[in-house]
């Protein structure tokens, strides 16, 4: 019964939580231009910026912040980056492609381009508002995706900012050195809040009295964000 109550819960608060964190972190439909000619014979927006099968606003946006940009424009799997949109506006329901995993928002279409206002820089706001403090074994998983990168220094930053690019709303801290990705709690581990004295571990090589989970324990943080 509890873990159907829990279920619930999760389920309906899930897409209130991504709602409210996508809000913070970029306005689809505030920073929307329009839709644009885009084609081998005239682009909107150049140069060519990057590729995903998973491309979204926040691929692309990134990827024209750090070029200093004013616009960036998505059609289908493709980002672009540019100062000026060099194309003509057609009818917006020309753009009618449906970005990955965000819900209806357009990615351009057939010859056209969906293009957006650049924003400030997204970054992680921290101290990040902790969850709590979870069981954790290496074995057993609380959040689905650990980032398997050698990071040089681990602490609560370099987490979420790895975890900011999957689009997560959770980051977790375990062992000192080891971090974790995630949008929801695993439903086997969401009742396995123990005391924080068990995350209590000096994150590696970051500064004394910085805390990374423990041996046995997992911190897990809400991903809020800010923008600069």
């Amino acid at each position: 019964m509890l873990f159907s109550a829990l279920a619930l819960i999760l389920l309906i608060a899930v897409p209130e939580v991504f709602v409210v964190a996508e809000h913070i972190m970029f306005h689809p439909v505030k920073h929307y231009i329009g839709c644009y000619l885009h084609n081998e014979n005239i682009l909107a927006l150049k140069p060519y910026i990057e590729g995903s099968p998973k491309m979204t606003h926040y691929l692309c946006l990134p990827k024209c912040q750090d070029l200093k940009k004013k616009f960036f424009g998505i059609g289908f799997d493709k980002c672009y980056c540019g100062n000026s949109i060099r194309s003509p506006s057609v009818p917006i329901y020309r753009c009618d492609r449906i970005c990955s995993s965000i819900f209806d928002y357009k990615c351009g279409g057939n010859g056209v381009l969906s293009v957006y206002n650049v924003t400030g820089k997204i970054i992680p706001l921290l101290p990040a508002p902790s969850k709590g403090c979870y069981l954790w074994t290496p074995e057993e998983r609380v959040l689905h995706a650990e980032v398997l990168d050698k990071f040089p220094v681990m602490n609560q930053e370099v987490c979420a900012r790895s975890c900011l690019k999957k689009q997560a709303l959770l980051f977790g801290l375990a062992n000192g050195n080891r971090c974790f990705c995630g949008n929801v709690i695993i439903s086997e581990a969401a009742e396995a809040v123990i005391e924080k004295r068990f995350c209590d571990k000096q994150c590696h090589n970051a500064e004394s009295g910085q805390k990374c989970g423990g041996a046995v324990a997992i911190e897990i943080f809400d991903l809020v964000t800010t923008q600069i």
